[in-house]
C-alpha cells in the first residue's frame, strides 16, 4: 500500500494563507477547509513545488507586519514548511523527481490549461490530483475520502446499490484489488456447490469487476483482482481437497452464462489472465490463526493500493440465494411476467462500511491485513505483489 507522501502547490498554500478566514467563515465551505487541513496537520513531511509563488512569504516569513495580512492558521504551517532548517519538506524544482503519492494543487475552472502537464503526470504515476475545486467540493472522491466526521457509509436493508455507491470515495485507479471474505466459497456447508451458489458468487465477483474495471485507466491492460476466503469448511474444519479444480469448475460455469452486462465485464479480465483466486488453508489457519491472521477469520476485505474498506456482513449483505441476482422477475398491470435484467446489488441488512485511505491516519492495521492477504495469494497463484504496486508472476 501507499505510503502518504504529499506534494502541494506554492499557489494553493498561498491561496490559503490570503483566503483562510474566508473560508472559515463560509458555511459550506468550512467543514471541507477544516477537512483538509487535519491532513497537514498529521504530515510531518513531504515535499512543495511551483516556489515562485510563495517567494515573498520566504522572504517575509519572520516580518510580524508582513505576516498579519494573512489566516493565522496557515501561517505557522507555512512557516514549518518553508524553513530552511526543516530537513522533512523539501522544494521540488522538478515534480518527476521525488516519489510522491498525491499532490495538491491550486487549479480550478479558470486556469485548468496551466496544469494539465502536473495532471497528466499524476495520472501516468497513478497517483492522486487533487485540485482546489476538488477540495471544496463536496461529492468529489477526495471529499468522500478524508471526510473524516461522516466517512462510513450507512447501508439500509431491501435498497439496491450501484457499486459507485457502494465504493463511494475510492474509484481512483490501483494496479490491484484484493477481495477477501472468509465464507466466500462456501454456503450451508459446501464449497462451491450448486448452480444458485455459482450465480451468486458470480454476482459478487462482478461487483468488484465493475468497480475495477470503471477505474482502469486501460481496458485493454485491465488491473488484477484476487478473490480468496477458506478452502476449508470452518464448520466441520473439513479440507475442501482439490481447490483449484473447483476454482477451474467455476470459471467453465461462468463462460456458459448468457450476455449480461455484469458478466460480460467479468469475461473481460478472465480474458485477460487478471482474475485471480487464492485460498486460506486449514493448515495455516490452525498454524497463525489466532495470532497472525486473527482478523481475517472475522472481517471481510476489500484493499487497493491506496487504501480499503469492510463490512460485517460480508457477501451476505448484499447476494442471497432467494434474492434477485441478474434478474428480477416484473409483473405488469395486467399480472403478466417477465424478467428484467438487474444490474444493481440488494441490501439484505442494514450494515455500515468502513472505509480507510491514505489520508487517514490510522491504517496501520489494514496494512497488516493487506500485507497478510499478499503473503496468502502468493502462496496460492506464484503472483507477487511487489511494494511500488508492481505484479511479478512466478514462473517456476
Amino acid at each position: 500500500m501507499k505510503k502518504k507522501s504529499l506534494l502541494i502547490d506554492g499557489a494553493l498554500m498561498m491561496d490559503f494563507l490570503k483566503n483562510g478566514t474566508n473560508y472559515l467563515d463560509d458555511g459550506k465551505k468550512r467543514s471541507m477547509f477544516l477537512s483538509f487541513d487535519k491532513i497537514f496537520k498529521s504530515v510531518t513531511k513531504g515535499f512543495f513545488f511551483n516556489t515562485e509563488s510563495i517567494y515573498d512569504f520566504v522572504k517575509n516569513r519572520d516580518n510580524p507586519q508582513y505576516l498579519s495580512q494573512f489566516n493565522s492558521v496557515y501561517i505557522k504551517r507555512m512557516q514549518e514548511i518553508v524553513a530552511q532548517t526543516n530537513e522533512n519538506w523539501q522544494k521540488l524544482d522538478d515534480i518527476n523527481d521525488k516519489n510522491w503519492t498525491a499532490i495538491f494543487t491550486n487549479e480550478t475552472k479558470k486556469n485548468k490549461t496551466k496544469y494539465r502537464s502536473v495532471r497528466d503526470l499524476a495520472s501516468m504515476r497513478m497517483n492522486h490530483y487533487i485540485s482546489s475545486d476538488n477540495i471544496f467540493d463536496d461529492k468529489s472522491d477526495f471529499s468522500n475520502a478524508i471526510d473524516y466526521d461522516n466517512i462510513n457509509t450507512s447501508i439500509k436493508k431491501g435498497q439496491d446499490y450501484t457499486y459507485k455507491q457502494i465504493f463511494k470515495g475510492f474509484h481512483h485507479p490501483s494496479p490491484y484489488y484484493i477481495c477477501y471474505d472468509q465464507f466466500l466459497f462456501q454456503s450451508y456447508n459446501s464449497f462451491l456447490s450448486g448452480k444458485k451458489f455459482s450465480l451468486a458468487l458470480l454476482k459478487y465477483v462482478s461487483l468488484y469487476c465493475s468497480w475495477a474495471f470503471e477505474c482502469s485507466l486501460d481496458k485493454n491492460n485491465l488491473p488484477y483482482i484476487f478473490f480468496g476466503g477458506y478452502s476449508f469448511l470452518s464448520s466441520k474444519n473439513r479440507v475442501q481437497k482439490d481447490f483449484k479444480l473447483k476454482i477451474q469448475q467455476f470459471l467453465n460455469f461462468i463462460s456458459q452464462q448468457e450476455k449480461h452486462k455484469n458478466i460480460d465485464i467479468v469475461n473481460r479480465f478472465i480474458d485477460q489472465d487478471k482474475i485471480h483466486f487464492f485460498e486460506f488453508n486449514l493448515k495455516d489457519f490452525k498454524k497463525y490463526g489466532k495470532s497472525k491472521y486473527e482478523r481475517l477469520t472475522h472481517n471481510n476485505y476489500a484493499i487497493v493500493d491506496y487504501g480499503g474498506l469492510r463490512w460485517t456482513e460480508r457477501m451476505n449483505l448484499f447476494v442471497k440465494l432467494q434474492g434477485p441476482i441478474f434478474y428480477k422477475e416484473i409483473i405488469d398491470k395486467e399480472g403478466n411476467k417477465s424478467r428484467k435484467h438487474f444490474t444493481s446489488y440488494r441490501s439484505y441488512k442494514d450494515d455500515t462500511i468502513i472505509y480507510k485511505t491514505i489520508f487517514k491516519d490510522n491504517i496501520s492495521r489494514l496494512e497488516y491485513q493487506e500485507k497478510n492477504l499478499i503473503e496468502l495469494i502468493y502462496k496460492s497463484t506464484g503472483i507477487k505483489i511487489k511494494k511500488d504496486g508492481s505484479i511479478r508472476i512466478n514462473t517456476n
